[in-house]
């Protein structure tokens, strides 16, 4: 088993090699890299916790683009 997900991840999920990369991956990444402030805060627990308890479990999250009326 342990051979079939090393295979498989070795197959799937390619390396991540900066000598392969082309100027929209650069771009990406770049563009992906944190942005650290002198002003951030970490987020408490209490503030965490709020934010899951007013999630919707019945709502997908995202905007819904499409409504079909019949």
């Amino acid at each position: 088993m342990t051979e079939t997900l090393k295979f498989m991840l070795e197959q799937l999920i390619p390396e991540d090699s900066a000598q392969d990369e082309t100027d929209r991956h650069k771009n990406v990444r770049r563009l992906t890299e944190p942005i650290e402030t002198t002003e951030d805060k970490e987020f408490t627990q209490d503030e965490i916790r709020q934010i899951i308890e007013g999630f919707n479990p019945r709502k997908a999250p995202g905007r819904t683009e499409l409504q079909v009326k019949f």
